[in-house]
């Protein structure tokens, strides 16, 4: 189904609502089917900084599954998933 077909089955039901707000809410529900089903999947990088613990992640980030450091010393090494709260707290 098309955009403009779901444009036109939503304004047959809803003749109120106009065309933007039928993009949005069907851009919402797609990124709703998307989160639920976890259908997009993707990978992400970015630097890192010695004894920070904590980055902001990219808004398209919904779900960590693997998280894999990679340097000269460590190429591809798989960070164990931690299953209790860090003994250190970062100060900042």
């Amino acid at each position: 189904m098309t955009l403009q077909e779901i444009i036109e089955l939503v304004q047959q039901h809803h003749p109120e609502m106009g065309h933007n707000e039928i993009v949005l809410e069907a851009n919402r529900a797609m990124d709703d089917f998307s989160s639920q089903t976890k259908i997009v999947d993707g990978t992400f990088t970015f630097d890192t900084v010695v004894d920070q613990r904590y980055y902001a992640l990219n808004d398209n980030i919904l779900e960590i599954k693997e998280v894999a450091f990679d340097s000269s010393t460590s190429a591809g090494r798989t960070i164990p998933r931690l299953i209790y709260k860090p003994s250190e707290k970062d100060i900042g």
